[in-house]
């Protein structure tokens, strides 16, 4: 390697390490990636990380890309994933769920490529600082009670350490990821008593905010974790029966500590009190979810097994669950917390023998590098294996691998790991390489900024039309749909500004115009997203705003199939038969005794909505002509009003 070589080498290895570490803060802080900024963000920096990475390539002699069989092993599961969208409930959400993987892997594979032994334990000393500043930003909120400190709000989980994650179980895994890091790097200083102090201290305050966020899955992860840390670490003989000693001596102390500040402060025991308080709606609401993924497994078992080899599609568990719900009504759950089976029913069989496949290579990786004789590298690959094993059990109780910055980190962790050991290189004598991979990342990057563009333009048409500016709002969802016309939720959302619009226009009689507008873009609504049981519902209450019986009637009926415990439609079929020119009054009244026989199933905000309802039922039941059935409704309805109005009484006494 010639001087020029080398020094183009060391600037790409320092670039690099730049990007993805801001990369990495940047993902952090907007709500530990969650966002669709922040995200976005993450993918274009890997995208110039990797441009970089191959402008550097045309100035060697030969072209040498470095692999691994943990690679390979990604490679069908980013398959299976692609071909999802062309199956898929929601085609756009498949594709962008599948950019995000196509992220994760070419960060892994510029890693590998781009970065040397030295500058792995660079990458994590920069990560575990940047987890400092925000933990120690988390912790001041959390017992300052500032709610609204800096530039940054906490909306959510005030009760709980959440830092700028927007879920304290999110920060909980974030905190077992990087607490094995800085194990490593406190064990790697021990010649040094000043580095020894430093990294003692940022260990113990992750310690006490992983207990801050009174997380049940990630203090069990941690344990696990912990577990297979000192077995394996003492069986070989890689961590010192000191070091054991001092980290059970310091966990004992944090807990003492909470102990005792719970007993001579009542203040700090409530607050404890709170955050390990109310965990039973928790478990039901997590039993709950995944008894109706089983029910759908099952169901596509015997009903449709294509389903249940291929699934509905990447990102498309919020799109059928609310079909095989149980239990609540007004619930909307994004996601299964519970990686594995939600992934199951996204990609079915397939896709979970994918995911599988890389664990496995997860694991024969790890096995490699405990047979190494370098022993620091050996204390590595026990400390990554830790953060491994901690994110895949918490994986069972939450859905980490959605949470960008959490699944990023592990990437990283994990091509760490491969920078230390034995690569196998493919060596092209030409530059087809380059110009492949190069075409890759552009088209990558192409895609990407189309759809951040039209988020960004999504983002100001929403604050346009929050600030009732619906020409500038008109203006801005033109040019979302311009970017991303494959987006169901701009195409939604467009829709509802012109249904605000055909409500407006009522007083200045020029209704019709506005509801055809709205009409066509719910229809673009339903067409890019056909199993969303609300889009049915409001156009129902459009077509029969405009008398048009029939139709609204079949979207009723569609939308209820959709969502069989939907309370509102019911309600709004129920009017509908009434005031037809020729009232079906018998299905009105099995739509109030369907009501009054799942009126215990429904969530209500509180007694005075469920009163309102009743109250509506009974006034429609007027317009029906007496019979034994309506007399038996009405007599239940007086009987639910009345216990209706004990609730109130019971709950304002006391």
């Amino acid at each position: 390697m010639t001087k020029k070589e080398h020094a183009i080498r060391q600037a790409v290895e320092l670039t690099t390490l730049i990007i993805f570490s801001v990369s990495f803060c940047i993902g952090a802080v907007y709500f530990g990636g969650v966002t669709q900024g922040g995200f976005f963000i993450i993918q274009l920096l890997t995208g110039c990380a990797a441009l970089v990475w191959l402008f550097s390539l045309s100035f060697a002699r030969r072209t040498v890309l470095r692999t691994s069989p943990l690679l390979y092993s990604m490679l069908p599961f980013v398959f299976i994933s692609w071909g999802s969208q062309f199956y898929s409930l929601h085609p756009y959400e498949s594709f962008n769920l599948f950019l995000m993987l196509s992220t994760y892997v070419l960060a892994f594979f510029v890693i590998i490529n781009a970065i040397s032994k030295e500058y792995g334990t660079r990458f994590l000393q920069v990560w575990v600082i940047a987890a400092t500043g925000i933990t120690i930003y988390g912790i001041i909120i959390f017992f300052l009670k500032e709610y609204d400190l800096f530039w940054y709000t906490k909306i959510y989980y005030k009760e709980r350490l959440n830092a700028t994650f927007v879920n304290p179980n999110h920060f909980a895994c974030f905190l077992n990821l990087v607490i094995p890091c800085t194990a490593y790097l406190l064990l790697c200083s021990h010649q040094d008593v000043r580095k020894r102090i430093f990294y003692s201290s940022i260990l113990i305050l992750f310690l006490i905010a992983l207990m801050l966020t009174f997380s049940y899955g990630g203090l069990i992860a941690f344990f696990i974790g912990l577990a297979y840390f000192v077995m394996i670490g003492t069986r070989m003989k890689m961590v010192k029966g000191n070091f054991i000693k001092m980290l059970s001596l310091t966990a004992v102390g944090i807990i003492c500590v909470f102990i005792l500040s719970g007993l001579f402060f009542k203040g700090t025991f409530s607050l404890y009190q709170q955050g390990f308080n109310g965990k039973l709606f928790s478990y039901a609401s997590r039993l709950s979810i995944w008894k109706g993924c089983l029910l759908l497994i099952v169901e596509n078992i015997s009903v449709c097994p294509l389903r249940f080899f291929a699934g509905y599609g990447l990102g498309c568990f919020q799109y059928i669950y609310n079909l095989f719900h149980p239990s609540f009504a007004y619930a909307y759950f994004e996601h299964a917390h519970n990686d594995y089976l939600e992934l199951l029913i996204e990609l079915g069989m397939v896709g979970i023998a994918a995911f599988l496949y890389i664990i496995y290579h997860i694991y024969k990786m790890l096995k490699r590098g405990f047979l190494k004789r370098n022993k620091k590298e050996q204390l590595l690959n026990l400390c990554i294996g830790t953060s491994c094993l901690t994110f895949f059990v918490h994986s069972f109780v939450d859905f980490n691998f959605y949470i960008t910055i959490n699944a990023f980190f592990l990437v990283g962790l994990l091509a760490i790991i491969n920078i230390t050991e034995g690569r196998k290189k493919v060596v092209f004598k030409g530059k087809i390489a380059i110009g492949a991979l190069f075409i890759c990342v552009a088209a990558f990057l192409f895609f990407t900024s189309r759809i951040y563009i039209g988020a960004m333009f999504f983002v100001k048409a929403r604050e346009k039309g929050h600030a009732l500016d619906y020409k500038a709002s008109r203006d801005y969802f033109e040019k979302a749909l311009s970017f991303n016309k494959r987006n169901a939720e701009i195409s939604r959302e467009y829709g509802e500004m012109y249904f605000q619009w055909a409500k407006l226009a009522i007083d200045q009689q020029d209704t019709m115009r506005y509801s055809l507008y709205s009409e066509h873009y719910f229809n673009k609504a339903i067409k890019h997203n056909s199993h969303k049981a609300q889009y049915y519902a409001r156009l129902a209450e459009l077509k029969q705003f405009r008398g048009n019986y029939n139709t609204a009637e079949r979207l009723y009926d569609r939308a209820v199939e959709l969502m069989p415990r939907l309370l509102q439609p019911r309600l709004v079929r129920l009017a509908f038969y009434v005031i037809k020119d020729n009232p079906q009054y018998q299905k009105a009244l099995h739509a109030c005794q369907f009501l009054l026989e799942n009126i215990q199933v429904f969530t209500f905000k509180d007694a005075g909505e469920k009163k309102r309802i009743l109250n509506i039922m009974r006034w429609h039941l007027e317009a029906i002509p007496p019979s034994n059935l309506r007399s038996d409704i009405q007599k239940r309805i007086s009987h639910e009003l009345a216990t209706a109005d004990n609730e109130s009484a019971f709950f304002s006494s006391h």
